[in-house]
């Protein structure tokens, strides 16, 4: 399986953490309108890791809906790093762009373990409150 390099990570994770401090409501309702349906695009795929990359983020944009339809509140830095996320896998031009057969993905796998680790809590306890198994969703 192909890998990103180290740099790549340090430098995919430096974009994360500017990008999500630029984080306002209309680029959480552009997340919300665009992600769905490239996650459910990669849920139809024969590779097993892009399935799994559509599952993780139809995970956090659900957990992004319910904070935006008021069901169930989030702390804004975790908003911001879900939007950050989300409106990075749906760019179809970033680090390796996506039309790049599998390893296009590689780059959005790694920006969504980046929002993962850094909303960790967060996400277990919308896990427990919405009985949601994350193991099953590779997290």
């Amino acid at each position: 399986t192909a890998k990103l390099t180290a740099e790549q990570e340090a430098k995919l994770e430096a974009e994360f953490k500017k990008s999500t401090a630029r984080i306002d409501r209309t680029d959480v309702k552009y997340a919300l309108d665009k992600t769905l349906s490239k996650a459910e695009e990669l849920l139809k795929s024969s590779s097993e890791w892009i399935v799994g990359l559509g599952r993780q983020a139809k995970m956090l944009f659900t957990m992004l809906k319910s904070w935006w339809s008021e069901e169930y509140d989030l702390p804004w830095g975790t908003v911001a790093a879900i939007t950050t996320a989300l409106l990075y896998f749906v760019n179809p031009i970033d680090l390796v762009p996506d039309f790049i057969p599998l390893i296009g993905f590689l780059d959005d796998l790694a920006i969504i373990a980046i929002c993962v680790k850094a909303i960790q809590a967060d996400l277990r306890k919308y896990a427990e409150a919405k009985n949601i198994d994350l193991k099953a969703l590779g997290l």
